[in-house]
């Protein structure tokens, strides 16, 4: 049996926004005080869970909504300047021409992620959520699910976070974790992915399973 649908993140799955993400985030931790992530902390943050990430970077719990506002409406501006994962395209399109159904999942405004897609000529997704909040995602691929009338045995859920492999754990769907993105390698191995992928191009060689 092969999968019938993927599921993807978008930024750092899709979207190559790490580095656009962590230029946001130091001039908005600039302005507000909060603590400006230096170059060598990159791979230690890279190397944590969401929320030890934002108890590490010392944001009051009731700032976040208005972090991630921030962070949003930023993202917007700089849409035009964030760049596709090298190769994603080519294997978005290999993938939909194997005839698999392909969903973007992702906590990124609505609006920012059309635009995303219009501007890099990407018209793969049929299957679509996407929601304000930083946490939930089992939830939400439950509903994705319940919505689009999948059957959780033949879909594969595609991100870039150790939070990401938490979800599809408890959603009950398979799940490939990639190391380009906001979580390095070592930090999503030790969360048990069913596939640790390297480059894009490796989606389109899965085993089929039973």
């Amino acid at each position: 049996m092969a999968y019938r649908e993927m599921i993807f993140d978008f930024d750092g799955t899709i979207a190559d926004s790490f580095s656009s993400f962590l230029a946001v985030w130091n001039r908005i931790a600039t302005e507000c005080r909060f603590r400006v992530v230096a170059p060598e902390e990159i791979e230690f943050f890279r190397d944590k869970k969401s929320q030890d990430v934002v108890r590490a970077l010392d944001i009051p719990l009731p700032k976040l909504p208005f972090v991630l506002q921030r962070v949003r409406k930023e993202f917007r501006r700089m849409m035009a300047e964030i760049p596709l994962v090298p190769g994603i395209k080519e294997t978005l399109i290999g993938l939909q021409a194997q005839g698999i159904q392909l969903g973007l999942l992702t906590s990124n405004a609505s609006e920012n992620v059309q635009a995303f897609l219009k501007l890099n000529e990407v018209e793969c997704f049929d299957l679509f959520s996407t929601s304000s909040g930083l946490w939930g995602k089992a939830r939400r691929i439950e509903k994705m699910l319940r919505t689009y009338g999948l059957d959780r045995n033949q879909v594969l859920y595609i991100g870039d976070e150790s939070r990401d492999i938490e979800a599809a754990h408890k959603a009950g769907v398979r799940v490939a974790a990639v190391t380009w993105g906001y979580n390095n390698a070592e930090a999503l191995k030790r969360f048990s992915p069913d596939y640790l992928i390297e480059r894009p191009e490796e989606l389109l060689l899965l085993p089929e399973f039973v």
